[in-house]
């Protein structure tokens, strides 16, 4: 063999297949399809099915242990004309209790690649959508003046409730937060301004 090794190199229609113990299709190239398959016929071009019964067991496990610079254990981009790309859809059903994500050991950001909180959203325009359905949401801006808009759509209100009333439920402060520029008192059903006992 030369320093590279060619598998049908004539470009026929001809399958390739390695059965494991137990998988009849542990590898299996389709070639009429241009797909590859890890556990079953592919349907798409890489395709992962496991069967696998044992617990915390995992279709495909990605590690990256390059010790220096920044490591990605996985980069998945969409790129491309599409009308609409989306990076990764995750799904999970079918169990008692499903998860769909379980992120761990660090961050999130989106928008951003150095989030300093465990969630950090970065955009010039709104950052956070809650949504009941179609048109009952509630949207949270941050400007560039440090201020935060929350807005509800149509006529809904912002509601504070207490799980459990206490004597201040809800307070605005002012930078050194010593006595209360407003307070809620629940318990009593009062409200003070300049005073933390109304």
């Amino acid at each position: 063999l030369g320093s590279s090794t060619v598998f049908n190199e004539d470009s026929g229609d001809i399958d390739f297949r390695v059965e494991g113990n137990g998988e009849t299709h542990l590898l299996f190239c389709d070639a009429g399809a241009d797909r590859i398959g890890i556990g079953a016929a592919p349907s798409y071009k890489v395709d992962i099915v496991s069967s696998n019964s044992n617990a915390q067991s995992r279709a495909l496990n990605v590690v990256n242990q390059y010790a220096t610079g920044t490591v990605y254990g996985a980069l998945i981009q969409a790129t491309g004309g599409s009308t609409v790309n989306i990076g990764a859809k995750i799904e999970a059903s079918g169990a008692t209790t499903n998860y769909a994500l379980l992120a761990s050991g660090g961050n999130v950001g989106m928008g951003v690649s150095d989030p300093d909180a465990a969630l950090e959203i970065l955009k010039t325009s709104t950052q956070l959508k809650l949504s009941y359905d179609a048109t009952d949401f509630c949207t949270f801006t941050v400007d560039t003046n440090h201020d935060i808009t929350i807005t509800p759509s149509s006529t809904g209100q912002i509601k504070l409730k207490p799980t459990t009333d206490s004597v201040d439920f809800f307070q605005v402060l002012d930078a050194d937060a010593g006595t209360p520029i407003f307070n809620v008192d629940s318990t009593n059903e009062r409200v003070g301004i300049g005073t933390a006992s109304p």
